[in-house]
């Protein structure tokens, strides 16, 4: 249930961030970034300080994660108002900072903590500073990334149920073999779950916000 987990992180932070917000703009948008800013500040120091008292619910704690997001709200406000810049060097940085995480961090690293900081500025570099003339934009817009960024909410539904039951169904931690199968098959799972689901559901003549309201409230 890890996927589900993180959903509801983004829930509650749907129901909190709008009043937040609404309170913050009142005395202006400046008022408002510096306000988030301080709220995600005291979310990662937060987490830094958990992970050494009890790292699995520092993991699983929403006031130890909200920061993350916290940290995109700013960057969408700065984007907003002024839109993302063209710097080829500080996009690069960020994209840099990204690949580094996915292959140097491993269950030994604290997770949250400062060393999360470095995926997570990774990605403000790339959407503050990467549009569409950067060599970062350039390589993420290619084919392949936008393809897999369109089923990407579907890979992430199904990757992580494969994951689990594989070690659950195995005597021993699979093998990267058995893994990098079952990571293929999530991809593709992912494509069929996009082409005959995400798609026929975001077709407004077919379903309606009254048909998907009346449906959830049955269910």
């Amino acid at each position: 249930l890890l996927h589900t987990w993180s959903l509801s992180v983004e829930e509650q932070f749907y129901l909190f961030f709008p009043p937040l917000l609404l309170f913050l703009l009142k005395p202006g948008r400046g008022f408002a970034i510096i306000g988030i800013f301080l709220f995600a500040a005291s979310s990662l120091i937060f987490s830094e300080l958990a992970w050494r008292e009890n790292q699995a619910r520092n993991f699983f704690f929403s006031l130890s994660r909200i920061w993350e997001i916290f940290a995109g709200s700013i960057a969408a406000l700065i984007v907003r108002r002024r839109g993302a810049q063209n710097n080829n060097f500080i996009a690069i940085l960020g994209l840099a900072a990204i690949v580094f995480s996915i292959f140097a961090y491993d269950e030994s690293i604290p997770f949250p903590s400062f060393y999360a900081l470095v995926p997570v500025l990774g990605v403000l570099f790339i959407v503050l500073y990467a549009n569409k003339e950067t060599i970062a934009a350039r390589v993420l817009s290619t084919k392949a990334f936008v393809g897999v960024g369109l089923i990407s909410y579907s890979t992430y539904l199904w990757h992580q149920p494969l994951f689990a039951f594989a070690r659950i169904k195995s005597a021993s931690e699979p093998s990267h073999l058995q893994m990098s199968l079952l990571a293929i098959c999530s991809l593709g799972l992912a494509y069929l779950s996009w082409r005959y689901i995400e798609i026929p559901f975001r077709n407004k003549a077919k379903v309606d916000r009254n048909k998907i309201f009346f449906t959830s409230l049955f269910c």
